[in-house]
């Protein structure tokens, strides 16, 4: 029985794959929704989130990180949260794994 990682409201749950029952695109959806609630929630007094992925250098291409963000920030926009940032931290070769995930 293998474990996948599930992030939910600004935390990560872990559960068992065999009782996944939410697609990678329903959890990123459920992530954009938790981040532009969140910021509407905290007002304009809040400038802004900052996504900070450390050693992002390290994550297998299978991972799909380029897609993710991609993914992330496009449903943000569709949310109208404008007030997100990624930053991401590793080696020149994650620029590599980047484009290998997604062209943009």
């Amino acid at each position: 029985m293998g474990i996948c990682k599930e992030v939910r409201d600004w935390g990560v749950r872990y559960r068992d794959e065999k009782d996944a029952e939410l697609k990678d695109t329903e959890l990123v959806e459920d992530l954009a929704y938790a981040i532009s609630e969140s910021l509407k929630h905290l007002g304009p007094e809040v400038d802004g989130v900052v996504i900070l992925i450390d050693e992002a250098d390290k994550a297998p291409v299978s991972a799909n990180l380029g897609s993710f963000i991609k993914l992330l920030t496009e449903r943000l926009k569709l949310r109208g949260c404008d007030r997100v940032c990624v930053g991401l931290a590793g080696l020149t070769d994650l620029r590599d794994k980047l484009r290998s995930s997604h062209e943009s």
